[in-house]
């Protein structure tokens, strides 16, 4: 409980986000654009978070991106969910349990392509990982621009 004497600070932890989601995109989006070189490096440096093959890449300018629709699509959403709620004003707090179904739609997706149920659908892979990277985003941001310290 804060005293008489404390002050409300709001923990920087929002601009932190847009800032390292920002960064992550324009990698992303950099590397048709950028020096073989750097391009590599860019590839080295998302290789642990997605598989990176061609066909399931999207392109720009004929350059493979360096990560696959489904997750190209998730870091946009990512950094769109987030802007949404940066700017709009009164939007209702959503629940967990909508990120979590869009995690389970995405999840039923990856599933499906990977036990060779159904053959894999690119508007599918950006349609899903739009959608969790959008309700992610979103979430997150509200949950952090709620968060206060009294000092």
């Amino acid at each position: 409980m804060p005293g008489n004497f404390s002050k409300q600070i709001m923990v920087p932890w929002v601009p932190i986000w847009v800032i390292a989601w920002l960064v992550l995109n324009g990698l992303i989006w950099s590397v048709p654009f950028i020096s073989a070189e750097w391009a590599g490096w860019v590839r080295l440096f998302l290789s642990p978070v997605c598989h990176q093959l061609p066909e399931a890449s999207c392109q720009l300018n004929e350059v493979f991106l360096p990560v696959c629709c489904r997750c190209t699509a998730m870091y946009l959403g990512f950094l769109t969910g987030t802007a949404v709620v940066w700017f709009a004003a009164n939007l209702p707090l959503l629940s967990p349990a909508w990120m979590t179904g869009a995690g389970i739609l995405m999840g039923l997706d990856v599933g499906l392509n990977v036990l060779q149920i159904k053959s894999p659908d690119l508007l599918l892979r950006i349609v899903t990982g739009s959608l969790f990277g959008l309700l992610t985003g979103m979430v997150i941001i509200q949950r952090l621009k709620r968060e206060v310290r009294y000092v």
